[in-house]
């Protein structure tokens, strides 16, 4: 598409967050290039400060006649007449007025608008963590990625397109930290909470504190505690809040898995989903083995060669992005 139809294509997604299909294709373009992503986020962050700008003209006209009419009223009597406004002196007084707009549009560009950004991301079967600039620190899943500006001293902003991460935010009451994903926004000033976002829905937990969590839609606005978590689908449902249905957040840091009599076709599928790699079974029987087993700290290598062991089989690697379970010959 032209930047022109991707700017319209993306404006059309945030002015109609209920459109599914308009949601579909949005999740589609947003999968297909981490380019895409950084266009959108870029549209998105100016969409969000438009929505706070009022929407009516700058009534020029009715400024200028207020402003000669006071001029007359407040004119010593000594200068019965009333100044004259040329263009020139007009312009003068207009710059006056614009002067401040001018440099806060200036100072924008120059030390928000033009910060550099740094791009992490994990490697696909180890969990990572990011130390930033403001002292708060983000666990990343395997294979998840984070972009953040680098200077930090006057905004914090970290935005995740797709993924999972933890983040424990370091406490700044006159700055508060911001995290953009695909359909959310997050506003805290010191705490910790979990984020997830896949192709069709985003899941916020937090473990402490508070945050406020936006939608696409300007009505799509909710604060939650500790213990309480939010499910955002791609289709513009209206937010509602929840108890935490899972593990406490952030325990998945700590790299622990725990199967009790758990069929391994689970804690295959679970280990796969976790580290991003295709593991394979190349034997019914094994398939419908069951497993009592608990992990903490071991490498996906490590965790497959154990479960080998149980099972009498063994373990084939694929360069690393794939593995093969199968059993031992005679």
């Amino acid at each position: 598409m032209k930047r022109e139809d991707i700017t319209e294509f993306i404006i059309e997604c945030l002015s109609h967050p209920e459109d599914a299909n308009r949601q579909t294709q949005l999740s589609e373009w947003l999968a297909a290039s981490p380019d895409n992503q950084e266009t959108y986020t870029r549209i998105r962050q100016l969409w969000n400060t438009a929505a706070d700008i009022p929407g009516q003209p700058f009534p020029a006209h009715n400024v200028w006649e207020e402003l000669e009419e006071h001029i007359r009223t407040n004119t010593p009597r000594q200068h019965p007449s009333p100044p004259v406004w040329t263009t020139a002196r007009k312009c003068r007084v207009a710059a006056a007025i614009l002067l401040p707009a001018l440099l806060a549009v200036y100072f924008w560009q120059q030390y928000i608008g033009a910060q550099e950004w740094e791009f992490i991301r994990a490697h696909a079967n180890i969990i990572d963590s990011v130390h930033l600039p403001d002292g708060s620190k983000v666990y990343l899943k395997p294979g998840t990625g984070i972009s953040f500006n680098s200077d930090m001293r006057t905004r914090r902003v970290v935005r995740l397109m797709k993924g999972e991460a933890f983040f424990v935010v370091a406490k700044d009451e006159h700055r508060k930290f911001i995290v953009e994903g695909q359909n959310t926004t997050i506003r805290v000033l010191g705490t910790s909470f979990n984020l997830y976002t896949a192709d069709t829905a985003t899941i916020i937990s937090v473990k402490e504190g508070s945050i406020r969590v936006n939608g696409l839609s300007k009505d799509q606005s909710i604060v939650l505690q500790s213990n309480e978590e939010v499910y955002v689908p791609f289709q513009g449902e209206q937010l509602n809040k929840r108890n935490i249905m899972g593990d406490t957040p952030g325990n998945w840091t700590r790299q622990s898995f725990h199967f009790d009599d758990q069929p391994l076709c689970e804690v295959i599928r679970q280990l796969s989903a976790y580290y991003h790699v295709r593991i394979t079974i190349t034997d019914n029987i094994l398939l419908d083995k069951r497993v009592t087993v608990h992990f903490r700290k071991e490498s996906l290598a490590e965790m497959l060669n154990i479960l080998a062991e149980m099972l009498n089989a063994k373990v084939t690697t694929g360069h690393g992005i794939s593995y093969e379970l199968s059993p031992q010959s005679p």
